[in-house]
This record gives C-alpha cells, structure tokens and sequence, in this order.
C-alpha cells in the first residue's frame, strides 16, 4: 500500500498530487499482475480458477504498494540526475511481479517457489528504494532504515517458510498458517516503521495511485468481456440471455467506476491522516473484489463486497458521505442470487446492475441536493 510504504517526499498543500514522468513510468507495475493473473484464471477450471483468484486477491495489492513510489526530497535537478537509477530499481521491481504474476497458477497447485522469488526480487528493489530514501532524506531517515530492515526481515520469513515446506517440514495445516502469519506481519511493518516519525506522502498523490490502479481492474474487466464476446460471436452462441448478462455487465462496471471516483479521497487523507491506514488496507478487499469480478467467477459477491468497503473507507474521510444506502443496495445485490433457480443467471446479473445504477442516480440527486 502505497500509503502505509511509501519513501517520503515533499508535501505541499498548494500542489497537486498529479504524477510527472519519473512517475509515469512505473504505470506498467501494477499493470502487469493484473493482466498476467487475469489469463490463467480464465482458462483453467473452476477449482483451480477460484484458487488462483484467492492468491491473487492478496498478491495484486500488494504488488500494488510498489506502483506509488514518489519523488524522495530533493529539488528538480538533483532529482532528475538520480532519475537513472530510479528507473533501473524500478525495472528490477517489475521484473519481480513478472515472475511473481507467472507463478500464480502453480501456487494454487502448492508450488511458491516462483511467486516467492518473484517477490523475493520486487521487495529487494524497494528495499534499496528506502535505503535511497533515508540516505536522502536526513529527517526521515530512522523511518526509512526501518522499512527497509522490516521489509528485508519479511522477505527471510518468506524464502525460510519456502525451504521449510519444501523440505517437509511444514504440516497441511502449518503452511497456510504460516502464510496467513507472515501476511499478517507483512501488514503491520508500516506501523513499525513508523513509529519515530511518518512520512511525509502526498494525500492526492496516494488517492490518484489507488484510483489508477481501480481503473487497471475495471479495464481488464472489460477486457476479459470483450474476449467472452469475441468467443460466442465465432462459436455462434449469441442468445437473448447473453445479451442481457454482456449488457448489463457493462452497467455493472461503470456504476462501480461512478461510485468509486463519487468521493474525492485526496482531501480527505489530507484532513485526516491518521485513518489512512484503515483506507489503504481496505483498498486489499476492494481490489481482490475487482481481480474476481474482472475474472468472471462471481457477481454477487464481488460486487457486494466491493461496495461494502468502499462505504467503510469513504465514511472516516467523508464527514457527509454521499453513498449513505450503499449497505441497503449490497444487501439487495447479496440477496439476489437466491433467485436464480427460478428465474436463471440473466435476470439476477440484471438485478445486480440495475441495484448500482439505482445507487449512482441516488447518489447523483443527493450531491446535487446538497450542494444546491
């Protein structure tokens, strides 16, 4: 998470959080997960397609809290003279999440040994990202050598809980609570790191990361369409019930777009930075949600859970949050596949669409209500 790990850089008020070229080119971080795990979750079956959406659902994110590395605190020319070296750190982080996206469809098999060394590789270029950060930065610095060594002390944990399941050394029931534990400590090296002083990171910088990253998953939700499309024009397999379902999974998608984008993030993480935390680990369900959606396996739930934490991150930034019924519309959304042995998939995939439409209008006319 962009927010919780990123190396410090000067924050000031009066200047946007838009990204400039050292940013720019980092874009393909995130972009490559997304799409490498998107193609082995569609062609595989449904078991093995639900347990590589699982390990995706945390890996994604994760990979993601890479993308948003700002500008360290230097001015423009010291900064663009260390801008070669940036990029090389940068090509060595994308390097590992090729590797790491690659090995996904193995981890669901059992297999980490590709997933662990892609991020072997990815966290050992961030390492060296702080290290950058606290040479540079003489204030921060205690802060960025303790990211750094967090960072690199997980990365052991990873490559031993490797070796030891490798060995035999793990039970069935061991390995996945292995996994969970070191996850879990993965999550809490920001608080650590940050107990002699935060970071200075940018709140409308940070929100435009996330929201990139948001539009890379709905992207490849319509991506993943588009292909579906293509298949049943060659197989001829054009229905009334194909139809409505490809329809309104485009409504579906761009009420999701809508309610995302409804609240602007920036102003709030600059008010409130405290609860930035909470906003960017919940960002982890909203993306795993997306990663699901964009692979076809569910739309209920996805799409329920999607909501239900956009409403939980949106309500500590937003003193009036606009998407106030949202629990009543994912209430509806969870709900309505109940009826899809009596009246099929289209008629509920409907459902579910016109659910989000009906809460994009609600929320349009409330703004407008409130604003007038």
């Amino acid at each position: 998470m962009a927010v919780l790990d990123e190396p410090p850089h000067e924050f000031r008020p009066d200047q946007p959080g838009t990204a400039d070229y050292h940013d720019l080119h980092r874009e393909p971080l995130p972009r490559c997960p997304a799409g490498c795990v998107r193609h082995p979750v569609a062609s595989s079956d449904r078991t093995t397609r639900r347990a590589v959406t699982a390990t995706a659902g945390f890996l994604v994110p994760v990979t993601h809290r890479d993308a948003a590395l700002s500008q360290l605190t230097r001015p423009t020319e010291e900064r663009r003279r260390a801008g070669d070296e940036h990029r090389l750190l940068t090509m060595v982080q994308m390097a590992g999440v090729l590797v790491l996206a690659a090995g996904v469809p193995a981890a669901a098999d059992g297999d980490y040994l590709a997933v662990t060394a892609g991020y072997l590789v990815m966290r050992l270029g961030l390492v060296s990202q702080w290290l950058r950060a606290g040479v540079e930065d003489r204030a921060r610095r205690r802060t960025a050598v303790r990211y750094a060594t967090g960072i690199g002390v997980m990365q052991v944990g990873w490559v031993a809980r490797l070796v030891l399941a490798e060995a035999g050394a793990l039970s069935a029931i061991g390995q996945p609570l292995s996994f969970v534990g070191l996850a879990v400590a993965e999550l809490a090296v920001p608080r650590w790191a940050e107990r002699p002083g935060p970071t200075n990171w940018h709140p409308h910088h940070i929100a435009e990361r996330y929201g990139l990253f948001t539009i890379i998953l709905l992207g490849e939700s319509v991506l993943a369409a588009i292909t579906g499309v293509r298949g049943a024009l060659e197989s001829a397999a054009i229905g009334g019930s194909f139809v409505t379902i490809a329809v309104c999974g485009l409504v579906l998608l761009f009420a999701l777009w809508w309610l995302y984008f409804l609240e602007p993030a920036g102003e709030g993480l600059a008010d409130r930075r405290r609860r930035s935390y909470l906003w960017g680990y919940g960002h982890y369900g909203i993306f795993a949600a997306l990663a699901v959606l964009g692979a076809g396996l569910e739309v209920a739930l996805p799409t329920g859970v999607f909501l239900v934490l956009l409403w939980l991150v949106t309500v500590p930034l937003v003193p009036r949050p606009v998407v106030r019924v949202v629990l009543s519309c994912a209430t509806v959304v969870l709900l309505l596949p109940l009826a899809a042995p009596f009246t099929g998939v289209a008629p509920v995939v409907a459902g579910i669409a016109a659910s989000c439409a009906l809460l994009v209008a609600y929320t349009i006319a409330s703004a407008r209500n409130r604003f007038a």
